[in-house]
């Protein structure tokens, strides 16, 4: 009978929903900016870093490696959000601890200007520097105009085309799409 009414008990707190502590407010939604995750992240040491967004995002320490020299390697943090990878905070080959690096994912994470992964060019062209950055074969980005250290990986997989870069904006067709929001160390 006491295992029935503990049975009961838990499963009332179940459907009533998350606990909410006394003297806490309850978790508000989520929302963050590129902007909000480089100023927490870029450039500081990956191992003092405790989750600033625990209510959001789970985090995760890993390891990347150089797909052409694999004894490169260096840390990184993955950011999930109902386990999806929402952005990772990497170092690099030459300073492993310290984040140079953000890629931004999640398509809920937009720039301070409102630039979200899955914007089209044509939404974004005016919010984006017009000297086009030089990238190997294969890939194209674009600087944010505002902020310099703020990249727009563009997914070209459907313009053969554009594999070998181009030289003005006007060379990229609207419907194009940011695949990535990626957030350099300068």
């Amino acid at each position: 009978m006491v295992f029935i009414k503990l049975f009961n008990i838990i499963f009332l707190f179940i459907l009533a929903g998350p606990l909410i502590c006394p003297g806490r407010a309850p978790l508000a939604p989520c929302s963050i900016t590129v902007n909000a995750i480089k100023a927490k992240l870029l450039n500081k040491n990956i191992p003092t870093i405790h989750n600033p967004w625990a209510s959001c995002f789970q985090q995760k320490s890993t390891l990347i490696s150089d797909e052409e020299n694999e004894s490169h390697s260096w840390n990184a943090l993955v950011f999930s959000r109902h386990n999806k990878r929402a952005f990772v905070a990497e170092g690099n080959w030459q300073d492993r601890q310290q984040i140079s690096r953000i890629s931004i994912f999640d398509e809920q994470i937009p720039t301070a200007s409102g630039v979200q992964v899955g914007d089209s060019f044509e939404k974004i062209q005016a919010l984006v520097d017009s000297r086009i950055p030089v990238e190997p074969d294969g890939f194209l980005s674009l600087q944010d105009k505002e902020d310099p250290d703020i990249f727009y990986m563009m997914d070209i997989s459907k313009y053969p085309k554009l594999f070998y870069g181009v030289d003005l904006l006007s060379e990229i067709p609207g419907s194009v799409k940011v695949e990535s929001i990626v957030v350099l160390k300068r």
